[in-house]
């Protein structure tokens, strides 16, 4: 008897598999999707579909497009140009136009959110400068795999982070936190640029490159960044490894600590290192930038009531009162240390 069910077992599981690859034959797999707004107001989706049979080529597909008065009615009109269903569970990334990031960002991710077959692991981006269909033309033509490339730049220039978009809806739904999204543009070539800033669901504008690394320094989302200090025959370069930054809050009082070593990876002909005082004045002159740094940017944002770094967050989490207030971040009292210590000079000569 338990040989039959064991036979009943297996055949069951075999013609089973048989049944799931029938279906995937007829999925499209969805690598990226694009969204933009055209000038009538309805959304224009762009899909690259990857062909499943094709093994040599992984990173090119076939780019279909459809447009609909709303995400959903743009997704199901895709019928119209592929006869095949788009499944999203493998998507990997989703570029949305400006407008859309300005204007209808709730709405948009909205639908992904609610798609029970998509993972909502795949990375966000805004396109700027340039719509977010020619983003997509361009990575399908050029084949590029956006997330190596998004981790990379994250690793080694520090203007980009790694959320995914599960990540993106908790920040919009945590209390006094703005949200910051990674940016790609067409210059020369694709580029993963400087980030984009909210204030609750609407795109306020676009933080510097200085900025960018600034933010995701305080947020522990970098790697590896360069600092420099002094021009020409008076640069040095560092590059500061794997720093750390812990943000407390006590009563009004908000301190950024930021600790990490460094490496001078460049100087200029002036500089000699040849003592121990001209490495510690450097460290001064680096650790003073980068906290320079970091209160211009909590400046800046505070005049536009954007609280990027999570203060209000901190604040509300230790049912602080002064979160109640409004404008809270115009009360805040920020004290910043910076303590980056040199331990390589880097160069020819080892001078300690």
């Amino acid at each position: 008897m338990k040989r039959y069910i064991l036979t009943f077992i297996v055949i069951v599981l075999y013609f089973g598999g048989l049944n799931s690859v029938r279906e995937l034959g007829d999925l499209a797999i969805v690598k990226a999707v694009s969204i933009d707004l055209n000038d009538e107001g309805k959304y224009e989706i762009s899909a690259i579909i990857i062909d499943t049979k094709e093994k040599e080529n992984k990173d090119k597909g076939l780019l279909i497009s459809s447009v609909g008065n709303s995400v959903h009615e743009a997704a199901r009109n895709m019928v119209d140009v592929s006869s095949k269903k788009l499944y999203i569970a493998h998507m990997e990334s989703l570029i949305i136009s400006e407008k859309i990031a300005r204007e209808d960002l709730e709405n948009t991710l909205d639908f992904f959110i609610r798609d029970n077959e998509g993972s909502n692991s795949f990375f966000l981006f805004i396109a700027k400068d340039a719509k977010a269909k020619e983003c997509l033309e361009k990575i399908n033509e050029e084949e590029i795999d956006l997330v190596p490339f998004l981790k990379s730049t994250q690793k080694y220039k520090g203007n980009a982070n790694i959320k995914s978009l599960n990540d993106v809806v908790k920040i919009l739904l945590e209390k006094g936190r703005s949200l910051c999204v990674n940016t790609i543009s067409l210059e020369d070539n694709i580029k993963i640029n400087n980030m984009a800033y909210f204030k609750n669901y609407e795109m306020i504008g676009y933080l510097s490159e200085n900025e960018s690394i600034t933010y995701n320094l305080v947020i522990n989302e970098v790697d590896n960044i360069l600092e420099s200090v002094g021009e020409e025959n008076s640069l040095v370069i560092v590059e500061i490894v794997e720093p750390k930054t812990k943000v407390n809050v006590k009563d009004c009082n908000v301190n950024i600590d930021v600790k990490g070593v460094a490496h001078i990876t460049q100087t200029g002909k002036n500089i000699t290192l040849d003592n121990i005082q001209e490495k510690e004045n450097i460290e001064i002159m680096i650790n003073n930038k980068i906290r320079d740094e970091i209160y211009s940017l909590f400046d800046n944002k505070r005049k536009e009531e954007v609280d990027i770094f999570g203060i209000g967050n901190l604040l509300y989490r230790k049912k602080n009162i002064l979160y109640n207030n409004e404008n809270y971040l115009n009360n805040i009292n920020l004290l910043v240390n910076v303590d980056i210590d040199i331990v390589n000079t880097g160069g020819i000569k080892k001078a300690w």
